[in-house]
């Protein structure tokens, strides 16, 4: 988010010293983790983006009622924990003493299955994870404002003896038993009247053989004054940027603490910076591994905690951590603005109301962009803010809101805010409808906070990097050779400008310096074998097949065609489908949009790609409540479908899978939403080709070169091809957006 100028630092921060002997010594054995509670939702919600909005995360999941600690409660804390255990948390029990699943364990009712999938036991905790596969968006509640079950599942022992859930966690199991029994009353999130209840999944545990533990280094706390780095000096820690607790990785360390301040925060911490004593600015993320271990800061510093993970190879210490946050202006009385709109007597779904109309609110200006109605009772509204406006109240006098959400973002040179919120009803809105924006909430300029630290002791020797993989710094110092091909058929998407956001689909090819739009709102599209011919949806009507010489094209009624792909023989196209219950199905058909066959009915699914002999299908499915998707072959000649194998770390968000022209290996985004991962297509052997790259598309060109396009969370895109012979990185500079497809002339 872009602010006015930060004001002048603040005059003091923190740093931490190296741990005493007797802190060492101090390390107790019991498990301290503590890890959200997972419970499943629905894909068809939209995901946040893990970007280093921390502020919207927080305030957006969490309502804290606590008692303080105090510091030495906090400290004594951190002082139990021995080590780090990825998904799990932080851990005192010595490894060797843990017991894990002795193998994954599931029940299957109804076409839905619930597997076990991770169990680790302390002396004083057990922590179990389930997935869960076969559910469709039809399974949840079909109005937003009905939570779904919400009984907590629990651990059931031989005796009969009932282990309760709570913060994340199980009783323990006694260290005499290890055969336990998972027993849901149904599944969280879902509609208990639409799925299975009762389930009861078996499964043993057994002496953790090799667990390994990530050492936790964070030095005994104390603070220090920086303006003049006179370490050992202790100051009011009433206004500091805390750091919590440290631990060490094989290529780095998570950072994790919190922002502790007497002014009056709306937003923050945010803009994480991180620099070495050299001035070098290092790159930090926000990992699945740094959320878990933000849980584990106290519940009275969660509002306000931070956490990321980065690489320290090559780093000189001690580095320099910094946050900013947005405090609140002086609150002051405005008389509320009245908007009126006519929805007319039947509102259709999608249906939108164009306005851009200014009105004032106190010192801001409110535009009114648009309002689009969205079955069942929902309405959608958006708009912009300007001087410093960050939230507002607004209210529907004559209608009765039973819930809702949304989101604010800026990316203007002026600092003025972007608004989406929608509004569930408890009748359907229709005839005049009353908007009343009330209560505005002013943000002053951004404060700094920062901290120093560096670990005790030197980190363990660094591990080399695994073979095929490719350096991710090599991007940074690639050749800029546009165009890498002769020629080239390229589709791309960008950004337009305004609000609503909206993205139009591009064509062009290599040696043209211009494109053809294709469509005003698109996302989705790819290009012909041939390359004389692209696809793309066109809303709820159909898709388009578009002549690339001479612009004709033709509606394919009824095939909406997102994630498609065609097959090598230019014959068939392979898309995701859905019939108004459940959505994102497997689907083909022949390219003139006859002969439409479901694959699948399960939903959610993505389209990887067709086998060379255009004989084979490859998609894949998603567990729920899991980073793990199953990896299917459906036969267009059998009419059979056949599961693979299951990728056990892909994003959750938008796994983006790939089939090689060759048919050898599919390759697809990692767990971090950044990485990219191969698997060779009897899933025997996986190569991580990119680490913590920022790749969000990626398109294979031939056998050896894959083209990608880069995100670093800013909206824009920097696209490159990667030779997998060599690792080299070529820049594809004058690509203005983000890849859809492309196609090498033959």
């Amino acid at each position: 988010m872009k602010t006015q100028q930060f004001e002048e630092k603040i005059q003091s921060s923190f740093a931490l010293p190296e741990p005493s002997p007797e802190f060492e010594e101090r390390l107790a054995r019991t498990l301290r983790a503590k890890i959200h509670a997972q419970k499943i939702t629905p894909r068809r919600q939209a995901q946040v983006p893990r970007a280093w909005a921390y502020a919207f995360a927080v305030l957006a999941t969490l309502v804290i009622v606590v008692f303080a600690l105090g510091p030495q409660k906090v400290l004594a804390q951190i002082q139990s924990w021995l080590g780090f255990l990825p998904g799990i948390g932080l851990v005192s029990d010595d490894a060797s003493s843990l017991r894990v699943l002795a193998e994954p364990a599931s029940q299957t009712l109804d076409g839905i299955t619930v597997e076990v999938s991770q169990a680790v036991a302390s002396s004083d905790k057990t922590y179990v994870n389930y997935q869960v596969f076969g559910l469709t968006n039809q399974h949840f509640p079909a109005q937003e404002s009905d939570p779904g079950c919400h009984f907590e599942p629990n651990l059931k022992l031989p005796n009969g003896t009932d282990l309760a859930f709570a913060n994340g966690y199980y009783e323990a199991v006694p260290k005499e038993i290890n055969q336990v029994v998972l027993h849901l009353t149904c599944i969280p999130g879902t509609d208990s009247a639409k799925t299975p209840s009762n389930w009861q999944i078996p499964f043993t545990l057994k002496t953790a053989d090799d667990l390994v533990t990530m050492p936790v280094v964070l030095p005994e706390p104390q603070v220090y004054r920086q303006s003049n780095q006179t370490f050992g000096e202790t100051i009011d820690d009433s206004s500091a940027l805390h750091i919590h607790t440290v631990v060490e990785t094989p290529k780095g360390y998570i950072m994790t603490g919190w922002v502790e301040t007497d002014l009056n925060i709306v937003l923050g911490p945010m803009n994480p910076k991180l620099i070495d004593s050299n001035d070098k600015e290092v790159q930090t993320r926000l990992s699945q591994q740094s959320s878990d271990l933000m849980q584990n800061i106290p519940a009275e510093h969660q509002f306000y905690a931070w956490g990321f993970e980065f690489d320290s190879e090559g780093l000189s210490f001690p580095l320099t951590v910094s946050f900013s946050v947005l405090t609140k202006a002086d609150q002051k009385m405005f008389e509320p603005i009245r908007f009126m709109v006519d929805l007319g007597a039947n509102p259709q779904n999608d249906q939108v109301w164009e306005f851009q109309q200014t009105l004032s609110l106190g010192t801001a200006q409110i535009t009114i962009n648009k309002l689009q109605y969205m079955t069942p009772n929902r309405l959608k509204l958006f708009f912009t803010a300007t001087n410093g406006l960050i939230d507002l109240d607004i209210q529907f006098p004559d209608l009765q809101v039973s819930g809702g959400g949304g989101g604010s973002h800026s990316d203007a040179p002026d600092s003025s805010m972007s608004f989406e919120r929608s509004f569930v009803f408890e009748t359907t809105p229709k005839g005049i409808v009353e908007i009343l924006f009330t209560d505005p909430v002013f943000a002053q300029d951004a404060v700094d906070f920062s901290s120093v630290w560096q670990p005790a002791t030197p980190h363990a020797p660094y591990p080399e990097m695994a073979t095929h993989t490719c350096p991710s710094l090599a991007i940074d110092s690639s050749q800029s050779n546009f165009p890498v091909f002769d020629q080239a058929y390229i589709a791309l998407y960008r950004q337009i400008s305004g609000n609503p956001v909206k993205y139009e689909l591009i064509y062009r090819n290599s040696q043209a310096t211009e494109g053809l739009v294709l469509s005003d709102n698109a996302v989705w599209g790819s290009i012909s074998p041939d390359s004389t011919q692209v696809l793309f949806p066109k809303g709820l009507e159909g898709s388009t097949l578009q002549n690339l010489s001479d612009s004709q094209k033709q509606i394919l009624a009824g095939i909406i065609a997102n994630d498609s792909k065609w097959s090598p023989d230019g014959n068939y196209i392979a898309y995701l489908r859905g019939d108004g219950a459940v959505f994102n199905m497997p689907a083909f058909a022949k390219v003139d949009g006859t002969e439409a066959n479901t694959i699948s009915e399960l939903g959610y699914a993505m389209i990887a790609g067709w086998s060379p002999d255009s004989r084979t299908i490859y998609f894949t499915l998603p567990w729920f409540n899991s980073s793990s998707w199953k990896v299917m072959a459906y036969d267009i000649e059998s009419d059979e479908t056949e599961e693979l194998f299951t990728i056990q770390n892909g994003t959750i968000k938008f796994l983006d899978p790939q089939i090689s022209p060759d048919g050898k290996w599919l390759s697809y985004r990692g767990v971090d939403n950044s990485s990219l991962y191969l698997v060779s297509l009897d899933g025997e052997t996986e190569r991580l080709i990119l680490d913590d790259a920022h790749v969000v598309k990626h398109i294979w060109l031939d056998d050896t070169q894959i083209a990608l396009s880069i995100s670093y969370f800013s909206g824009t895109y920097e696209n490159y091809v990667l030779n997998l012979n060599d690792c080299s990185f070529m820049r594809l500079n004058d690509l203005d957006g983000g890849l859809v497809d492309i196609q090498l002339k033959n």
